[in-house]
């Protein structure tokens, strides 16, 4: 398809998995779980720019800042650099 040629042209390798499956998709389904409980769920939006960048903060600290067990201690982006 155009969409897997583009991918192709762009060096991005699509995968394909089941919902709820967690080899492939338990991360990021853990992720969004997480941005509900603690960034979404009580949260009031003074508009859409005000949720862009609220949820933007989040995500930097998520992935930047908050230690995670499942990264052995280290921060997602400890990880994925090889810090």
């Amino acid at each position: 398809s155009q969409f897997s040629k583009e991918l192709e042209q762009q060096g991005i390798r699509q995968v394909v998995s089941r919902p709820k499956h967690p080899q492939t998709l338990g991360k990021i389904e853990r992720f969004g779980g997480t941005l509900w409980r603690e960034c979404l769920q009580r949260a009031v939006f003074l508009d859409l720019e005000d949720a862009r960048r609220r949820i933007g903060w989040f995500i930097d600290h998520y992935n930047f800042q908050r230690p995670q067990q499942g990264c052995e201690g280290f921060t997602p982006a400890d990880r994925f650099f090889r810090a």
